[in-house]
């Protein structure tokens, strides 16, 4: 489950990372 949680945590920084990209 902890391993499932941090890999969450990744996707979602990437997809933030991807979005402020996009606005930028």
């Amino acid at each position: 489950m902890k391993t499932n949680v941090y890999e969450n945590a990744e996707i979602t920084a990437n997809w933030h990372h991807l979005r402020f990209l996009f606005r930028g």
